[in-house]
């Protein structure tokens, strides 16, 4: 079996939760404004076995910190305030997943399971706190509970 590892690079953060997170492209050089900001995220896996390496996801949105699922049949990353499953061996481009955590979560980057991957992790501000607590949820992000 061989070893992968998750890369990812950063874009820009879409309002959008129950799709995909897709940005309408950059518009072009306005008159009184400097070139358009264009930004671009790419989920790839790694095989360091073949030293060879396949985007399975691109976005013109931010896409922040893949972590596998303990079986390895997903990646899970947030992106526009939620959590998202995206499967690894499906043929690219995948359909990311909506983990379906409850709307009033803004999820900003920081997530992980348990060790025994029966529990998940989560940073998220809400309408009444809108600084950043940890919750943890069941794997498949129902039932969170603040934590801090």
């Amino acid at each position: 079996m061989s070893l992968l590892l998750a890369l990812l690079l950063a874009g820009m953060v879409c309002a959008a939760r129950t799709a995909p997170p897709q940005a309408a492209p950059s518009p072009g050089r306005g008159a009184a404004r400097g070139p358009a900001v264009r930004y671009r995220s790419k989920i790839a896996i790694y095989d360091l076995r073949t030293k060879t390496s396949k985007v399975i996801y691109a976005a013109d949105t931010r896409w922040e910190a893949p972590n596998w699922t303990h079986d390895g049949k997903y990646l899970l990353a947030n992106s526009a305030g939620t959590l998202w499953r995206l499967p690894v061996d499906a043929p690219a481009p995948v359909t990311p997943e909506n983990l379906g955590l409850d709307a009033m979560y803004s999820c900003n980057n920081d997530h992980g399971f348990s060790f025994d991957g029966k529990m998940l992790y989560f940073s998220a501000g809400t309408p009444t706190a809108r600084a950043s607590q940890v919750y943890l949820a069941t794997a498949d992000g129902k039932n969170p509970k603040q934590l801090t």
